[in-house]
């Protein structure tokens, strides 16, 4: 579908370019979590996405997203998820605030680790950081917008959140 060509184009694009960064432009419900996935798998299948963080705005994006990607993963894309936020209820989703865990985990074994993490907890993931994340998506990235010292903008600055790549949706 059409996510799926944006998500590619977003993946290979920002790269031909000699670029690092990327954004997908797509009004609401128009499938950018899908395009961010897309993205995903395009650098897995070159073994350039093993670390994968994901911020979103809220704890609800954060349990759908996760679904979306369960949902949507190409059958050939190993991956792990893990939510870094306080709490999601009862749904019986792997989640921690612990740099030490973060960081057992993004070390762990094969395929992609995708953390899931709302915009209040990224730094939980930056203190847990050994190497940069191969990817940050920045889902609702508008939020980033405004002083660099604000807390929501501390992730576009790799002294904040060391990422190699980052797309913003």
């Amino acid at each position: 579908g059409e996510a799926g060509g944006a998500g590619r184009r977003a993946g290979d694009g920002g790269e031909a370019a000699g670029g690092r960064r990327a954004r997908v432009v797509l009004p609401s419900g128009a499938g950018k979590t899908v395009a961010g996935l897309r993205a995903v798998e395009a650098l897995a299948s070159r073994r350039e996405a093993r670390t994968v963080l994901v911020l979103l705005p809220t704890k609800d994006l954060v349990v759908q997203t996760w679904r979306e990607w369960t949902r949507w993963a190409a059958p050939e894309l190993t991956w792990l998820p893990l939510a870094v936020c306080s709490k999601l209820g009862v749904d019986g989703r792997a989640r921690t605030t612990a740099p030490a865990e973060i960081a057992e985990f993004l070390e762990g074994g094969a395929g992609v680790r995708a953390l899931f993490c709302t915009y209040h907890s990224w730094h939980r993931v930056a203190k847990a950081q050994r190497a940069p994340l191969d990817l940050l998506i920045c889902d609702e990235a508008h939020r980033m917008a405004g002083r660099a010292s604000k807390h929501f903008s501390q992730p576009l600055f790799d002294d904040a959140l060391a990422a190699r790549r980052r797309l913003f949706l």
